[in-house]
């Protein structure tokens, strides 16, 4: 089963402050060139839907999933107004629907779930897919810079973290073709530097590391992950 990401007591995404609030959104921006109207997504692990929401205007319809009750609560009152989106409880592991989408997305998810059912949630996501449908996953990068020059310590939150090599052989082995990998922010290795980061003009500059990030995944905190059916 899949660790509860975090305990809910209010939808924070959405107060995120200025550098901490690009560096969340910006998996939305990598991708939102292969969404379009006609598309239809499955968010699993919306949270409080911050994402979801924000991927809205790009497509159809999209239909963020979570196995916290109280998240999909939050996610319901922040998105009351966003017409094309819809939320419902559920784990990602055994998805409880029929429905075929065309993008199926999860962001900072599967290092939450236990090794042994990795491959299980995978499957779910590629049987979720119409044929040729896209996956877009992120997930923490375990070789990201700071953690090579002071070492990697594993979230106690997380079951386990992947390196750009470790997710897409996962990934590839469970019925998809990788496409692109981006990374999001490259940390610069002072540890907690992060908390200057909105004083001006540092801020300036933590924002360039958001953006080098796409062009050097396996230095990235982050890694977005688009792959295809097959």
């Amino acid at each position: 089963m899949a660790k509860k990401i975090n305990i809910y007591r209010g939808p924070y995404h959405w107060f995120l402050q200025y550098f901490f609030n690009k560096r969340y959104i910006e998996p939305i921006n990598l991708i939102r060139k292969s969404l379009n109207k006609r598309m239809n997504v499955l968010d699993i692990g919306c949270g409080d839907g911050k994402l979801t929401s924000l991927i809205a205007p790009y497509v159809k319809s999209v239909k963020g999933v979570d196995n916290q009750k109280i998240a999909v609560e939050f996610a319901k009152l922040m998105s009351k107004n966003i017409k094309n989106i819809t939320f419902g409880v559920d784990s990602g592991i055994s998805l409880h629907n029929n429905q075929k989408f065309d993008v199926v997305t999860s962001f900072d998810v599967i290092e939450h779930i236990q090794k042994k059912h990795v491959n299980s949630f995978l499957k779910n996501c590629n049987k979720s897919l119409r044929k040729k449908g896209i996956l877009i996953l992120s997930t923490p990068n375990k070789r990201d810079l700071r953690s090579r020059v002071w070492g990697h310590k594993l979230d106690k939150k997380h079951y386990q973290e992947f390196d750009k090599k470790s997710l897409e052989k996962v990934v590839s082995q469970n019925g998809f073709k990788i496409k692109k990998i981006y990374g999001v922010y490259i940390p610069f290795p002072i540890p907690n530097i992060e908390h200057f980061a909105s004083v001006i003009p540092l801020r300036y500059f933590f924002i360039l590391l958001i953006k080098l990030g796409r062009y050097l995944p396996t230095l990235s905190v982050k890694l977005v992950l688009l792959a295809q059916k097959e």
